[in-house]
């Protein structure tokens, strides 16, 4: 059943459907299931141990990155329940994943990182059900358990900015012919505009020329 928090926000157990694939196909997913490059990222009840690629081009799936999702019983570390409550969310090219404690980004390529563990003041809150992108922030909800009235608030980790790579550079003259001692000014601009190094270094192919 799904369920929303205080936001009127659905956190998990977001049954999906798919005008290509039915819903027995997603029937057992949790979660919100991003798509990146014809390939769908998910999580399942059936399958707690990891986070799994299905590629859409070649019908298959399989595990990309293993996790341990369980979720203990608040305040009682001997019981856990039995659900899978996951979340996930697309960041850039990457996933991002929540476990019962933990934040992770993981890449298209099956490389993770651990981007955040609970601090004990939190644990005492609760654990995690449920994150949402929000620009450049990760919002992670915490409860005492799958339940809205047992939500003790909302937090937020800084993801890292990707870098901006330059994607060309061009002249402000495809051309110049210059007489002896006359002088003119080129430009450089660089591509796009929001690229992190625009330093351009110049030099020319002739030593002959000046």
């Amino acid at each position: 059943t799904d369920w929303v928090n205080t936001d009127n926000e659905l956190v998990y157990d977001n049954l999906q459907t798919s005008d290509t694939y039915d819903s027995y196909y997603w029937s057992d997913c949790s979660s919100y299931i991003p798509v990146i490059s014809n390939k769908a990222y998910y999580v399942s009840d059936s399958k707690t141990d990891g986070v799994y690629v299905y590629d859409y081009a070649t019908s298959s799936s399989r595990k990309l990155y293993s996790l341990t999702f369980r979720w203990n019983v608040y305040n009682n570390s001997s019981s856990y329940w039995g659900g899978n409550y996951a979340s996930l969310e697309k960041y850039n090219d990457a996933v991002l994943c929540s476990t019962a404690d933990s934040l992770y980004m993981i890449g298209t390529d099956g490389k993770g990182t651990k981007l955040y563990t609970l601090t004990s003041s939190e644990k005492a809150d609760g654990y995690i059900y449920g994150i949402q992108v929000e620009g450049t922030r990760l919002r992670y909800d915490l409860y005492e358990k799958y339940d809205n009235s047992t939500f003790k608030g909302s937090h937020y980790y800084e993801l890292p900015v990707p870098d901006v790579h330059v994607a060309g550079v061009s002249l402000s003259e495809s051309e110049l012919r210059l007489e002896v001692g006359e002088t003119r000014k080129l430009t450089a601009v660089v591509s796009p505009a929001g690229a992190d190094n625009k330093n351009v270094t110049w030099s020319i192919s002739s030593g002959s020329a000046v």
